[in-house]
C-alpha cells in the first residue's frame, strides 16, 4: 500500500514539470513513468505468484534506475533554475 502511495505522491508532485521538458523528451519519459506505475498497480495484487512478483522486482529495479539515470537528470536539466 505504502508502495502505491509513493507513486500517487510522485505523479502529483511531478503533474506540473511534463510541460517544461522539451517535446522531444517529456513526452516519452512520460509515457514510461505513467506505463510503469500502472503496470504495478495492475500486479501489485498478483504478488503471491513467484513468476509474478520476480518479474514486477525487476520492472521495480528497471524503474528507479530509469528514474535516476533519465527522468531526474532531465528535470534537474530542464525544470530546476541554475545553481549560482
Amino acid at each position: 500500500d505504502s508502495l502505491l502511495s509513493h507513486f500517487d505522491l510522485e505523479e502529483e508532485m511531478l503533474a506540473d514539470l511534463w510541460a517544461k521538458l522539451p517535446p522531444e523528451l517529456g513526452p516519452a519519459l512520460k509515457r514510461r513513468f505513467l506505463d510503469d506505475h500502472a503496470y504495478f498497480r495492475g500486479h501489485f495484487d498478483k504478488l503471491g505468484d513467484r513468476a509474478e512478483a520476480e518479474a514486477f522486482a525487476q520492472r521495480l529495479i528497471d524503474h528507479v534506475r530509469f528514474e535516476e539515470r533519465e527522468l531526474f537528470e532531465a528535470l534537474q536539466e530542464h525544470c530546476l533554475p541554475p545553481a549560482p
